[in-house]
C-alpha cells in the first residue's frame, strides 16, 4: 500500500508536463491534492496535450518555454517545494539521429533545472531518468548497484544528467531522488512506439511485423510510474536512486501475442528487416529488480500487463488517426 496519497500544502513544479509521462505525473499530483506548476515545451515542440479537467482537484499554473532557458525554468520553480524533472524526448532510435539535441535537452536542460532550484530555493528534486542507463546488464534482474553503461546517445545524456543531480545533492543544494523507469506504456503513449505499432498493426492489418522478436523488457504502466514520482515528492531522500519496474520480463514476441489476444484477433507475427538502431547497441534483456522501490518509497506496481494493454488499446482505438 502506498505510504502517501495526500500532498495538500505542497507545491510541485513539473518540467515536461505535456509529455507522455509528464502528463500522467501532473494528473497524479492533482489527484493527490498538490498545487502544480507545469512547465511545457515551446509551441513547436512535440508532446501530448495537458491533462484535462478530469483531474479537477488541486490548483495548477502552466508556463510554456524552453528547458535550457534559465529564466523560464526559474519562473516555474519559484515558490515550489519540489521539482519533478521529466523533460526531454524519450526515443532511443531518434537519439542516434540527433545526438547533440538529446545532449542539450537532457543534460544541459537538467543543469538548467538544477541551477533554477539553487537560485529559487527549491530543496527537493525528483529526476526521471531511464533504465536505458544500464545498457546490457549481466544479471537477469538489474539492481541499482549495477554500473551504468550507455548504449545510445539517449542513455549517455541521461547518465550525464544523473551525475549533475548527484553533484548538486552532494553540494547540499537539493535532496534528490532519481527514478529509473523501465519500459513505460499506457494511454497517450507516443505514436510509433512499439506497443502503438503493434496495436495498430493488429487492429488493421493481416500480420504483425516487428524488427526483432527477441528483446525482453519490463513493461510498467504509465500511471504506476507517475505514482512513484508522487511518492518520491513526499520522501526526504538525500540521494536515492531507485528502479521503477515490475520485475517481470516479456519478450517482443510474447507482447505481440498478448496484444492480439486482448484485441481478439489472430495474425502471424513476423520479424522485419528494418533496423531502428545500430545492431551493436541492441539490448536483449532489461528487467528491473524492484525491491528498493518497495523498501524506500513503499511503491509496487498495481496494473498487470494485460489490464494495462486493455486500457492502452482502448485509448488508441478512440484517438485521432487510429486504425
Amino acid at each position: 500500500m502506498d505510504r502517501v496519497t495526500d500532498l495538500r500544502g505542497l507545491t510541485v513544479a513539473v518540467t515536461g508536463a505535456n509529455g507522455f509521462l509528464g502528463g500522467a505525473i501532473v494528473s497524479a499530483l492533482r489527484r493527490a491534492r498538490a498545487s502544480v506548476r507545469a512547465f511545457v515545451g515551446p509551441p513547436a515542440s512535440s508532446g501530448a496535450d495537458m491533462p484535462g479537467d478530469r483531474d479537477d482537484p488541486g490548483a495548477m499554473v502552466t508556463l510554456r518555454g524552453e528547458i535550457t532557458d534559465g529564466g523560464a525554468v526559474r519562473s516555474i520553480a519559484e515558490g515550489a517545494d519540489v521539482l519533478i524533472h521529466a523533460a526531454g524526448p524519450p526515443s532511443v532510435a531518434a537519439s542516434f539521429e540527433r545526438p547533440a539535441e538529446y545532449a542539450r535537452v537532457h543534460t544541459v536542460g537538467t543543469a538548467t533545472a538544477l541551477d533554477a532550484c539553487r537560485r529559487t530555493g527549491v530543496r527537493r528534486v525528483v529526476y526521471i531518468s531511464s533504465a536505458e542507463v544500464y545498457g546490457a546488464p549481466a544479471t537477469r534482474r538489474v539492481t541499482e548497484r549495477s554500473h551504468p553503461h550507455a548504449r545510445s546517445p539517449y542513455a549517455a545524456a541521461k547518465i550525464g544528467a544523473e551525475h549533475l543531480v548527484r553533484t548538486f545533492a552532494g553540494a547540499g543544494y537539493v535532496r534528490a531522488a532519481i527514478l529509473r523507469p523501465f519500459s513505460i506504456y499506457g494511454p497517450r503513449l507516443p505514436r510509433g512506439s512499439l506497443i502503438d505499432t503493434l496495436v495498430r498493426q493488429a487492429c488493421g492489418g493481416t500480420r504483425v511485423t516487428v524488427r526483432d522478436l527477441r528483446p525482453v523488457r519490463d513493461y510498467c504502466y504509465v500511471d504506476d510510474v507517475a505514482r512513484a514520482a508522487v511518492l518520491a515528492c513526499a520522501g526526504d531522500h538525500r540521494d536515492l536512486t531507485v528502479n521503477i519496474g515490475t520485475g517481470c520480463g516479456t519478450s517482443v514476441a510474447e507482447l505481440a501475442s498478448l496484444v492480439l489476444t486482448v484485441i481478439g484477433r489472430s495474425a502471424p507475427i513476423e520479424r522485419a528487416d528494418a533496423p531502428s538502431r545500430p545492431e551493436q547497441s541492441d539490448i536483449l534483456h532489461l528487467v528491473a529488480d524492484p525491491r528498493r522501490a518497495l523498501r524506500t518509497l513503499g511503491w509496487a506496481p498495481r496494473v498487470s500487463l494485460e489490464d494495462g494493454l486493455e486500457a492502452t488499446i482502448a485509448w488508441i482505438r478512440t484517438s485521432n488517426g487510429s486504425s
